[in-house]
C-alpha cells in the first residue's frame, strides 16, 4: 500500500463502499443503515494497516453491536475474497485475542476494560464515538451532517505498534497527534 497515490487510495475506499452498497442493493435492501456503512469501513480498514504485515485472513471482532456484526457477516459471505476476512462476535468480557480489528459498539459498557485487555497487542481498536479516542481507542466513527466519518488517534495507533497508510489518514475527519 505504501506506493499508492492519494487518488488510488481514495478510489479504493470509495469503490469499497460503493461495492458494499451495490451488494446490499442486489440483496433487495432499499438503503444502507449506519451499521452497514460502519461494517463496510471496518471491512476495508485492514487494507490500510501497513505494519505489522498481515499473513493470512484478517479477523474483525465485534463487541456490543449486533447490527454491525450482522452486516460484516453478510459482507464476508457475499465477497468473493472471503478467505481474507473473518468475522467474530465477542462477548462483553472478550480479551480481543486474535483480532486484527476490534470494533467496540456504542452500547458496550465495558469499553475501558476491552481497551485495557488489548493493550500491547497490534489490534486496531475502533469505537463509536469521539470520547472513545480519548479513552485509548484508535479510530472512532462520528456522524456529521448525516454522513458517517471517522477520526484517528495516531498516538494510540503508534503505541500499539501499528502503522496506518497515510492515504487512509488523509480521509479521516480528524487525526489526533
Amino acid at each position: 500500500m505504501a506506493g499508492l497515490r492519494s487518488t488510488d487510495a481514495a478510489t479504493i475506499i470509495v469503490l469499497g463502499v460503493l461495492a458494499t452498497r451495490v451488494l446490499f442493493a442486489s440483496q433487495g435492501t432499499p438503503a444502507l443503515s449506519a451499521s452497514d456503512v460502519k461494517a463496510a469501513y471496518l471491512y476495508r480498514f485492514g487494507q490500510f494497516i501497513e505494519e505489522p504485515p498481515r499473513t493470512g485472513a484478517l479477523t474483525v471482532c465485534v463487541v456490543g453491536d449486533n447490527a454491525v456484526a450482522a452486516s460484516l457477516e453478510k459482507l464476508s459471505r457475499e465477497d468473493p475474497a472471503t478467505d481474507k476476512t473473518l468475522v467474530r462476535r465477542e462477548g462483553p468480557n472478550a480479551a480481543g485475542g486474535g483480532c486484527g480489528i476490534l470494533f467496540v459498539g456504542h452500547d458496550e459498557a465495558h469499553a475501558a476494560a476491552l481497551l485495557k485487555s488489548v493493550g500491547g497487542s497490534s489490534t486496531l481498536v475502533v469505537g463509536d464515538n469521539p470520547a472513545f479516542l480519548r479513552a485509548g481507542g484508535m479510530v472512532a466513527f462520528t456522524l456529521q451532517d448525516r454522513k458517517l466519518h471517522f477520526s484517528v488517534n495516531l498516538a494510540n495507533v503508534q503505541a500499539a505498534r501499528l502503522k496506518l497508510s497515510s492515504e487512509l489518514l488523509r480521509h479521516a475527519a480528524e487525526v489526533i497527534q
